[in-house]
């Protein structure tokens, strides 16, 4: 019994080791740039298509880390009341491949983030492509995400829109995200409400349902990012003529 027991424990030790922990290639220097601004992320967003695209912004604005929103189930769409349930992550190995999918957030507990008009079309669009037998939101022929997929996506991006120099990974939005917010609202608490840590009294921890300050916080950024897009758009159109 006892033997079996070290062998299990073994086994266990090797799986949470395998469990991927994004590290940058020792070939690649490392980029300072962790927080885009405004005009950056839209010029981000604008370089991805389809799922990628949906999956940046949503990862954006509900200022999530990846795997959580790659793990987002169809379950945890809630339309009707504008809320999205964040507990499923997805783990990834070293080699950046699924592994599993976890009900278990990284601190240890579930958030709701509001559903804004952004998030309501791309949510609509991806329960449309529903895959038969798969609960994930996000996928490829009913497949989950694999980290390295959406890295390779990013970084394609990053490239295009010439930010390959400052960003890396893909936590970036979730930084840019916060920093965003900040600036538009003005407000810390509006800022921590947005990224639900844990260790922030004003956050929500006990609620079925977004708190108003992260949906008042969220609805503003989104206003503030459209009226940029139609300001550069709007540009544009001056500069033809």
């Amino acid at each position: 019994v006892a033997d079996v027991r070290s062998h299990l424990a073994a086994l266990l030790n090797c799986i949470e080791n395998a469990v991927f922990s994004p590290r940058r290639h020792p070939e690649i220097p490392p980029r300072s740039g962790l927080k885009m601004t405004p005009a950056e992320a839209l010029s981000f967003f604008s370089q991805l298509e389809g799922i990628w695209r949906d999956l940046a912004l949503t990862q954006f604005y509900i200022s999530g880390r990846v795997q959580e929103v790659a793990g987002i189930q169809i379950q945890s769409v809630d339309l009707p009341n504008q809320s999205l349930l964040i507990k499923d992550v997805i783990m990834w190995s070293r080699g950046k491949r699924f592994i599993e999918l976890k009900s278990c957030t990284k601190n240890g507990e579930n958030r709701f983030c509001h559903i804004n008009k952004t998030l309501d079309v791309i949510f609509q669009r991806r329960l449309s492509l529903k895959h038969p037998g798969s609960n994930y939101l996000f996928h490829l022929d009913g497949m989950p995400l694999s980290y390295r997929s959406i890295q390779f996506q990013y970084n394609k991006a990053l490239k295009k829109c010439g930010l390959i120099e400052k960003f890396s990974a893909t936590h970036f939005l979730r930084h840019s995200m916060a920093t965003i917010t900040r600036r538009v609202t003005g407000s810390l608490e509006h800022t921590q409400a947005v990224t639900g840590h844990k260790d922030q009294k004003m956050v929500q921890h006990y609620a079925d349902l977004p708190s108003n300050m992260q949906i008042e916080a969220v609805s503003q950024v989104e206003r503030f990012m459209d009226h940029l897009i139609s300001s550069v758009r709007a540009s544009n159109c001056e500069q033809k003529f």
